[in-house]
């Protein structure tokens, strides 16, 4: 649609992941970013939240239950601490060098039912 690649950048919070920092107070958008090539989101990158409060926060606003994170919140009490992540869609990247249309085709490593494989 666009002729390349495109950023998209400071997506509603709601559409993210919780764990992923507000732009600002008014908690509305995230700081976080996708790299858009070929088939769709290809790279994924986001600031965390630093403190407890903050992921707590997040959590209460996304619907999400504390007890399934409280790890996480123990985490960030121990040792409040800014950082930021990001992933790589491997599969999709994969198509759009190989000028491919269906990531189904691109798996790294197959996956079958009820069976397990160690890469």
């Amino acid at each position: 649609m666009y002729g390349g690649a495109v950023w998209l950048t400071e997506m509603d919070h709601l559409a993210v992941p919780f764990y992923q920092s507000y732009t600002d107070a008014t908690r509305q958008k995230s700081l976080a970013a996708d790299l858009l090539i070929g088939l769709g989101e290809t790279l994924g990158l986001g600031e965390r939240h630093a403190t407890a409060a903050e992921v707590e926060q997040a959590l209460d606003h996304h619907a999400v239950p504390r007890d399934s994170y409280k790890w996480y919140t123990d985490m960030r009490t121990e040792k409040p601490m800014k950082t930021s992540g990001w992933g790589m869609g491997t599969e999709r990247y994969l198509c759009w060098l190989l000028n491919h249309n269906d990531v189904r085709d691109m798996h790294v490593i197959p996956r079958f039912k009820r069976k397990k494989y160690l890469p």
